[in-house]
């Protein structure tokens, strides 16, 4: 199976656009220098969507550059986690002081398989069904002896936060169910079976997922940027 990993990143600039080099199990499969489509900007993608326009949750989605690198991954290269190591030495600091410096952030960071990303109707089905289910007990806090998958497939971990100087995002891969995932701590929020959203390999029963509202402009990401910015791992 393959899978699309991809992230959307921003830079507010001083001098020199930070490097950053990709990492899967210790394995560098990119290296490149951030540019100008990379400059920090952050807009909707919901603007041309009459039906999500004044949705109070459309700022969370916004993107923060015009341009999302994706990655097709081999499942074998993907085990432990994804490393995003950012070569970043931009500031005028001088004498113990800095008053200016290039800075990072990144909106989305996610992982997963190739056929839901590049298949509108497999993303659609997903949304019908996390909006037709009913409302389950919301707290995992009061749970025990399940999993809880929270905002797939999103890394929630670094969203909207500046970053300066060199600095390593590491993303843990998890295996709890039929796709490899990231993942973050429960939340007090919906979580339904994985085996009601399709995600389930039939071996981890107690394996609960919340669906992230990115799923909703996925396909805006996939259907804009599949035929570019992607460069294959075999």
């Amino acid at each position: 199976m393959k899978y699309v990993f991809g992230f959307n990143v921003g830079v507010e600039l001083y001098k020199k656009f930070p490097t950053i080099q990709v990492f899967t199990q210790d394995r560098l499969i990119d290296e490149f220098e951030l540019d100008d489509s990379h400059t920090y900007q952050e807009f909707s993608l919901f603007n041309d969507d009459e039906q999500l326009a004044d949705k109070s949750f459309r700022h969370v989605l916004n993107n923060v550059s015009k341009k999302v690198n994706l990655y097709i991954l081999n499942a074998d290269c993907l085990q432990d986690n994804i490393r995003l190591v950012v070569r970043n030495k931009d500031s005028n600091y001088t004498n113990g002081f800095m008053t200016k410096s290039t800075l990072i952030r990144f909106a989305h960071i996610f992982l997963m398989p190739e056929q839901i990303f590049l298949n509108e109707d497999a993303q659609s089905q997903i949304i019908r069904h996390w909006d037709n289910i009913g409302l389950p007990d919301t707290d995992p806090t009061k749970e025990h002896g399940k999993k809880f998958i929270t905002k797939w497939p999103m890394c929630m971990d670094y969203r909207g936060r500046q970053y300066g100087g060199d600095v390593t995002f590491t993303i843990p891969i998890s295996h709890d169910m039929k796709y490899k995932h990231f993942n973050r701590d429960p939340q007090i929020e919906e979580y339904y079976p994985a085996n009601d959203l399709g995600f389930d390999g039939g071996n981890h029963k107690n394996v609960f997922v919340s669906v992230s509202r990115f799923m909703r402009v996925c396909k805006k990401i996939s259907n804009k940027y599949k035929h570019e910015n992607q460069r294959n791992s075999d």
